[in-house]
C-alpha cells in the first residue's frame, strides 16, 4: 500500500501569490530569481505546519522562536498587506483517496474565516465544512458529516477546525470515526512539514542532550547524538559524510563538556574523524566547513526515522532551503543523488529551493516534472509553472544545458501549455 503524502498546496490569496497551485513530487524543486516568491511559498508550507500544531492564531504573530520562520506573522501573510489568507492542500491518504483541506484566515482577528475538509477519490464527500457567522463571537459554526444529515459543532475560531476535530467530535458512529480519521491522518501529515535552513554558525557550540531539532540546526550535536544509537542509521550516516568528504574521513565522534549551570545533563560537539599522514586527528564542529556542516544537517534530518520522531511513516516532507550552499558545484550534484536515494529510503517528502547551475544538470529527466520554475510579473504576483510547461524545455534537455539556461532566464512560459498536464516522458521518448 502506498503512504500518505503532501500532493499539492493551493495559494489562493498569499502574500504574493493569487490563484496558484504547487504540485508536490517526491522531489520537488522550486527554482526563480531572487524575490521571485520561493520564500514566500516555503512561508506558506511553515503556516500549514503550524496551523497543525497545538497554537492559536494569535500565537503566530508573536515573537516566537518557534515560529520565527513564518516572516512578518500571520498578519505578513497577506497578499501585499490586506484581505483574507485563502490556502489549501491536497493530500494523498495512500489508499486511492485523498483529503482536500481549503482554509481562508483573518489575519486582523486572527480567526479562521471558512474551512472546508472533503474526502474522495472522483467524488468526493464534503466532512467538515465550517464558516463563521457572528464576526467578533470568537466562535465558527461547523457543520460535520454524520450520515444523513450534518452535526452542527460551535469552536473556538482561532484555531484549525479540521485540528480541532480530533478531540471535539464523537467517534459514536461510523460517519464519525470517518471524519476523526481524515482529519487525524491530514494533521499527521502538516504537522510533518519540516523547513531546514541550516546556519553554520548556530552549529559550532556545545549542545544539550535531548534539545529538539529546529529550523537552522543550532542541536545538531544532540541529533547525531540520538541517531549513534541506531548502528544502521549511524552506519549509513558514515558513509553518507564520506561519501562527501572522501576516504579520509573514517568516523564521527563526539566531544563532551558540561554547563557550568547544569548538576547533570551532558553537552556534546559533534567531531569528523579524518586520517592524515601522523593518524587520525578529530575536527569538531566549531572548525568544520559550513558545507560539512550544513551537509550534516540535512543528513541529519533525513535520517531520523518514523520511529525515533514518533511519527508514522510517510508523512514526513522535509524543506531545505538553498541546498547548494557552502558546496562546491560536484558536490552539489553529489548530495542530490544522495538525497533523492535516502528521501526515498525514509519515505521523505523531499522540497528545495536552488539557484545553482550545476544542481540542475544533475536532475534526472524523470525528476523535471518536480521542477518547479517561479517567476514575478510586473505586478509584482508570483507564479508557479511546471519546468516541462515552458515551450523551450524539449529544445534545452537535448542540448544537455539545462542549468545553464535556467541561469540566463532563458524559459518562458507556453500559454498553451501551461494549463495541459503533460508528462515527461512525452518530451524525451
Amino acid at each position: 500500500m502506498d503512504l500518505p503524502r503532501l500532493v499539492k498546496l493551493r495559494l489562493r490569496s498569499f502574500k504574493s501569490f493569487k490563484s496558484q497551485e504547487l504540485p508536490i513530487s517526491s522531489l520537488t524543486m522550486l527554482i526563480g530569481r531572487n524575490a521571485s516568491g520561493k520564500s514566500n511559498t516555503l512561508d506558506a508550507l511553515s503556516l500549514l505546519a503550524l496551523l497543525s500544531s497545538d497554537r492559536t492564531l494569535t500565537d503566530l504573530d508573536r515573537d516566537d522562536p518557534e515560529v520565527a520562520g513564518l516572516r512578518g506573522g500571520l498578519s505578513g501573510c497577506t497578499p501585499f498587506n490586506q484581505g483574507s489568507i485563502d490556502i489549501g492542500v491536497t493530500i494523498d491518504l495512500g489508499d486511492g483517496t485523498n483529503a482536500i483541506l481549503d482554509i481562508e484566515l483573518d489575519p486582523q482577528r486572527f480567526e479562521v474565516i471558512r474551512e472546508r475538509l472533503r474526502f474522495g477519490g472522483e467524488r468526493s464527500l464534503t466532512l467538515i465544512e465550517a464558516e463563521r457567522h457572528d464576526v467578533g463571537s470568537g466562535l465558527i459554526s461547523a457543520k460535520v458529516y454524520s450520515g444523513r444529515a450534518p452535526k452542527a459543532f460551535s469552536m473556538p475560531a482561532n484555531r484549525m477546525v479540521t485540528f480541532q476535530a480530533i478531540t471535539r467530535v464523537p467517534e459514536d458512529t461510523k460517519s464519525r470515526r470517518l471524519v476523526v480519521d481524515v482529519a487525524r491522518r491530514v494533521i499527521e501529515v502538516l504537522s510533518g512539514i519540516f523547513i531546514l535552513d541550516p546556519v553554520p554558525s548556530s552549529m559550532r557550540s556545545y549542545v544539550r542532550l535531548g534539545t529538539p531539532p529546529d529550523r537552522t540546526a543550532s542541536s545538531l550535536s544532540a541529533q547525531l547524538h540520538s541517531l549513534r544509537s541506531s548502528p544502521q542509521l549511524w552506519g549509513r550516516l558514515v558513509d553518507l559524510v564520506q561519501n562527501l568528504v572522501g576516504a579520509r574521513a573514517t568516523d564521527l565522534t563526539f566531544a563532551e563538556g558540561r554547563f557550568p549551570e547544569a548538576l547533570s545533563p551532558v553537552d556534546v560537539m559533534v567531531a569528523l574523524k579524518e586520517l592524515g599522514p601522523d593518524g587520525e586527528f578529530l575536527i569538531p564542529a566549531s572548525t568544520m566547513s559550513d558545507g560539512t556542516l550544513r551537509y550534516l544537517a540535512i543528513l541529519t534530518t533525513l535520517l531520523v526515522t518514523q520511529e525515533a520522531d514518533g511519527r508514522p511513516q510517510g508523512t514526513r516532507t522535509i524543506v531545505v532551503e538553498e541546498i547548494e550552499n557552502g558546496l562546491f558545484p560536484d558536490q552539489a550534484s553529489r548530495i542530490l543523488s544522495l538525497l533523492r536515494e535516502e528521501a526515498a529510503n525514509q519515505h521523505i517528502t523531499l522540497i528545495t529551493t536552488t539557484h545553482s547551475p550545476a544542481l540542475l544538470d544533475a536532475v534526472e529527466p524523470d525528476d523535471h516534472e518536480g521542477i518547479i520554475v517561479v517567476r514575478r510579473d510586473e505586478n509584482s504576483r508570483s507564479s508557479l509553472t511546471p519546468l516541462v510547461d515552458h515551450e523551450n524545455y524539449l529544445q534545452l534537455v537535448q542540448a544537455g544545458r539545462l542549468g545553464q539556461e535556467v541561469a540566463r532566464g532563458s524559459l518562458t512560459v507556453a500559454p498553451s501549455l501551461t494549463s495541459t498536464s503533460r508528462s515527461v516522458k512525452d518530451f524525451i521518448s
